[in-house]
């Protein structure tokens, strides 16, 4: 790992710069924010692989009625709503 940040840090200028590190935090928080509960329930000797799955569901809802024109709000409520009966 430590070989591939020295090798892209020597090819291009823009990789060690305010810019791209807050496009990869960005990138990272979402999955984040999934992957830290799941890792805790793997831990504690739970099982719950449908997070995934549930997740893309509600992003697919909230996409597809921000695309048809609805109002954000609507669209992400009705995102979380679908992911909570799912998940429920």
């Amino acid at each position: 790992m430590v070989a591939l940040i020295v090798l892209f840090a020597m090819l291009s200028n823009a990789f060690f710069t305010v810019d791209n590190f807050k496009n990869v935090f960005v990138q990272v928080s979402v999955i984040s924010v999934v992957a830290v509960p799941t890792a805790l329930l793997l831990i504690s000797g739970k099982v719950d692989l449908s997070v995934g799955s549930t997740l893309a569901l509600g992003a697919v809802v909230t996409g597809l009625l921000l695309t048809h024109g609805h109002p954000m709000l609507l669209s992400i409520a009705a995102g979380v709503a679908a992911g909570a009966v799912v998940g429920a």
